[in-house]
Protein backbone atom coordinates (compact mmCIF):
# COMPACT_ATOMS: atom_id res chain seq x y z
CA UNK A 1 0.00 0.00 0.00
CA UNK A 2 1.57 3.38 -1.33
CA UNK A 3 -0.34 6.72 0.67
CA UNK A 4 -0.38 9.54 -1.74
CA UNK A 5 -2.51 12.15 0.39
CA UNK A 6 -4.29 13.13 2.99
CA UNK A 7 -6.53 15.55 4.61
CA UNK A 8 -9.31 15.94 7.58
CA UNK A 9 -11.78 13.68 5.67
CA UNK A 10 -9.76 11.42 3.08
CA UNK A 11 -7.25 9.34 2.74
CA UNK A 12 -5.77 8.61 -0.97
CA UNK A 13 -3.38 5.11 -1.55
CA UNK A 14 -2.14 3.14 -4.29
CA UNK A 15 -2.18 -0.48 -4.66
CA UNK A 16 0.16 -0.63 -7.73
CA UNK A 17 -1.76 0.98 -10.32
CA UNK A 18 -5.18 1.12 -8.64
CA UNK A 19 -5.48 4.39 -6.64
CA UNK A 20 -8.28 4.54 -3.98
CA UNK A 21 -9.88 6.93 -1.99
CA UNK A 22 -11.11 5.95 1.71
CA UNK A 23 -13.07 7.80 3.92
CA UNK A 24 -11.40 8.22 7.54
CA UNK A 25 -14.78 8.63 9.56
CA UNK A 26 -15.77 5.66 8.16
CA UNK A 27 -13.49 3.22 9.02
CA UNK A 28 -11.36 1.90 12.14
CA UNK A 29 -8.32 0.80 10.33
CA UNK A 30 -6.82 3.86 8.11
CA UNK A 31 -4.19 1.62 6.94
CA UNK A 32 -5.47 -1.16 5.43
CA UNK A 33 -7.65 -1.67 2.25
CA UNK A 34 -11.58 -2.33 2.37
CA UNK A 35 -14.12 -3.44 -0.02
CA UNK A 36 -15.70 -0.07 1.09
CA UNK A 37 -12.50 1.93 -0.59
CA UNK A 38 -13.63 3.82 -3.75
CA UNK A 39 -11.39 3.07 -6.56
CA UNK A 40 -10.81 6.41 -8.17
CA UNK A 41 -8.27 6.16 -11.07
CA UNK A 42 -5.61 3.56 -12.57
CA UNK A 43 -2.42 5.64 -12.92
CA UNK A 44 0.00 3.25 -14.88
CA UNK A 45 3.63 3.24 -13.74
CA UNK A 46 2.34 3.32 -9.51
CA UNK A 47 1.48 6.74 -8.47
CA UNK A 48 3.84 8.83 -6.22
CA UNK A 49 2.31 12.14 -5.11
CA UNK A 50 -1.00 13.63 -4.62
CA UNK A 51 -3.04 16.30 -3.37
CA UNK A 52 -6.80 16.53 -1.99
CA UNK A 53 -8.61 19.70 -2.18
CA UNK A 54 -12.26 20.55 -1.46
CA UNK A 55 -13.06 19.38 -4.73
CA UNK A 56 -10.48 17.44 -6.17
CA UNK A 57 -7.74 14.62 -5.77
CA UNK A 58 -4.71 15.31 -7.91
CA UNK A 59 -2.33 12.54 -8.56
CA UNK A 60 0.72 12.34 -10.18
CA UNK A 61 3.42 9.53 -11.80
CA UNK A 62 3.09 9.01 -15.61
CA UNK A 63 0.52 12.06 -16.13
CA UNK A 64 -1.82 13.43 -13.93
CA UNK A 65 -5.17 11.96 -12.59
CA UNK A 66 -7.98 14.30 -11.53
CA UNK A 67 -10.56 13.10 -9.75
CA UNK A 68 -13.85 15.51 -9.31
CA UNK A 69 -15.38 14.42 -5.62
CA UNK A 70 -18.66 15.90 -6.31
CA UNK A 71 -19.13 14.32 -9.25
CA UNK A 72 -17.25 11.13 -8.61
CA UNK A 73 -15.48 11.37 -12.75
CA UNK A 74 -11.72 10.91 -13.23
CA UNK A 75 -9.79 12.65 -16.04
CA UNK A 76 -6.24 11.53 -17.02
CA UNK A 77 -3.72 13.80 -18.81
CA UNK A 78 -0.19 13.78 -20.55
CA UNK A 79 -0.53 10.44 -21.70
CA UNK A 80 -0.59 8.49 -25.17
CA UNK A 81 1.67 10.85 -27.85
CA UNK A 82 1.70 13.47 -25.16
CA UNK A 83 3.35 11.38 -21.68
CA UNK A 84 5.08 13.15 -19.09
CA UNK A 85 6.02 11.69 -15.88
CA UNK A 86 4.82 13.87 -13.71
CA UNK A 87 5.54 14.86 -9.58
CA UNK A 88 5.36 17.15 -6.81
CA UNK A 89 2.28 18.21 -7.47
CA UNK A 90 0.86 21.16 -5.38
CA UNK A 91 -0.98 24.55 -5.05
CA UNK A 92 0.26 27.92 -4.67
CA UNK A 93 -1.18 31.07 -2.81
CA UNK A 94 -1.41 32.41 -5.91
CA UNK A 95 -3.41 29.55 -7.49
CA UNK A 96 -7.10 29.44 -7.37
CA UNK A 97 -7.81 26.85 -5.17
CA UNK A 98 -10.85 25.75 -7.25
CA UNK A 99 -9.40 24.76 -10.18
CA UNK A 100 -5.42 25.26 -10.83
CA UNK A 101 -2.51 23.21 -9.05
CA UNK A 102 1.00 22.57 -10.33
CA UNK A 103 3.52 20.29 -10.51
CA UNK A 104 6.92 19.30 -12.12
CA UNK A 105 7.80 17.47 -15.43
CA UNK A 106 10.38 18.31 -18.43
CA UNK A 107 9.37 20.62 -20.89
CA UNK A 108 10.11 20.15 -24.59
CA UNK A 109 13.28 21.07 -24.41
CA UNK A 110 14.21 18.42 -21.62
CA UNK A 111 14.25 20.54 -18.83
CA UNK A 112 12.97 19.86 -15.39
CA UNK A 113 10.56 22.36 -14.73
CA UNK A 114 7.36 23.80 -12.80
CA UNK A 115 4.06 23.81 -14.88
CA UNK A 116 0.23 25.10 -13.74
CA UNK A 117 -2.98 24.02 -15.05
CA UNK A 118 -6.11 25.03 -14.54
CA UNK A 119 -8.85 21.86 -14.58
CA UNK A 120 -11.39 23.37 -16.04
CA UNK A 121 -10.42 25.03 -19.36
CA UNK A 122 -7.29 21.96 -19.29
CA UNK A 123 -4.77 25.13 -20.13
CA UNK A 124 -1.36 24.52 -19.07
CA UNK A 125 1.16 27.17 -18.56
CA UNK A 126 4.93 26.33 -18.00
CA UNK A 127 5.85 29.07 -15.58
CA UNK A 128 9.19 30.98 -15.43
Amino acid sequence: MNFIAENQKYKVYSLDESVYLKEKNTFENQNDYSKNDKFIAYHYGNPNNGIITDYYVIISGYGISVYDLKNGTEKHFFDGENNWWTNGVHQDEKDDYKSEFRFVSWNSEDKLRVFKMNILTEKLTELE
